[in-house]
């Protein structure tokens, strides 16, 4: 299947938006998917306390992240990471591109969240 960054106005983040991952055959069908709950983060739906409209979610094709949808969450959050500007937190440590450190990543991200 196709990948898909998904943003949204919100708090959640340092920058007021939410960034999220979903996967489908095509924009809509990625898009469906989302607000079914079924994303990488499952970030929608939202509180709704925090007052954003589906209207306001945008969709962006990451063709580095076709497939991937059967990776583990691990691995997809590498490539996040990697290929994505993303970044993942840990306590006080932040893993971005320029410092990742994969054996690091992946010890932090077992203590935190077991093994898949």
């Amino acid at each position: 299947m196709k990948g898909y960054e998904v943003e949204f106005p919100g708090d959640e983040s340092e920058c007021g938006i939410v960034s999220d991952l979903v996967f489908g055959m095509d924009e809509r069908d990625a898009r469906n998917n989302f607000f079914l709950g079924k994303s990488f983060l499952k970030s929608w739906p939202m509180d709704p306390e925090k007052e954003c409209s589906k209207s306001e979610v945008k969709l962006y094709r990451r063709k580095n992240l076709d497939n991937c949808e059967k990776l583990s969450k691990m691995e997809i959050a590498e490539k996040l990471i990697l290929f994505n500007d993303w970044f993942w937190d840990f306590d006080e440590d932040r893993y971005i591109e320029e410092n990742f450190d994969k054996k690091k990543f992946e010890k932090a991200w077992r203590d935190e969240y077991g093994k898949e």
